[in-house]
This record gives structure tokens, C-alpha cells and sequence, in this order.
């Protein structure tokens, strides 16, 4: 939220630079262009992978994956259930096992 707040504030910036007209307010525009300048700055978020890569146990970060990769996929967000249902998949169930 933080990076966010930091590019929408630079894309505001940019605008009133742009168009000479200083309103000192966010718009939804500034909004989008620093969520646009956040994602395809892809540097910023290896960050976060490598540090969950260092401090989780393998079985704990390989879940962690799988949960990102599960909300990522779907543009509108999952419920919980909608993601244990996903996650459940890439569990086997002992209790089917012999």
C-alpha cells in the first residue's frame, strides 16, 4: 500500500507538471497510472520472493507460492472458500491414502 500511495503521488505529480494546474489532490487517474508504474516495475517485487524463499522452510514457501499464484489468477480475488478449494487440490488426502 505504501509503494502504491508513493507512485500514485508521483503520477499526481507528473500531471500537474504536465498540465500546469496544481490541485494538490489525488484522482482516481493518479491512482491507476502508480498502480501501472508499481507492477511493471517487476524489480520491487523480487524482492519480497527472495525473502520469502530465505525465511520460509521449503513445504511453507512452496504453499506461500501456491497461494500467490491463486489469487494472481484470478482478477477479481477468490473467497477463502474459492482458494482452500484451489489449495485442496494440490493436497492429497491421507485419509485416502493405504
Amino acid at each position: 500500500m505504501n509503494l502504491l500511495l508513493i507512485e500514485s503521488h508521483r503520477a499526481a505529480r507528473d500531471r500537474e507538471e504536465d498540465t500546469g494546474i496544481n490541485e494538490r489532490q489525488l484522482q482516481i487517474s493518479d491512482i491507476n497510472d502508480g498502480y501501472e508504474r508499481l507492477v511493471t516495475t517487476r524489480s520491487r517485487f523480487i524482492h519480497w520472493y527472495k525473502r520469502l524463499e530465505r525465511d520460509l522452510s521449503a513445504p511453507d514457501f512452496s504453499f506461500a507460492c501456491a497461494v500467490l499464484t491463486a489469487l494472481a489468477k484470478s482478477e477479481p480475488g477468490l473467497t477463502l472458500k474459492q482458494l482452500l478449494s484451489r489449495l485442496q487440490r494440490l493436497e492429497s488426502d491421507p485419509s485416502n491414502a493405504n
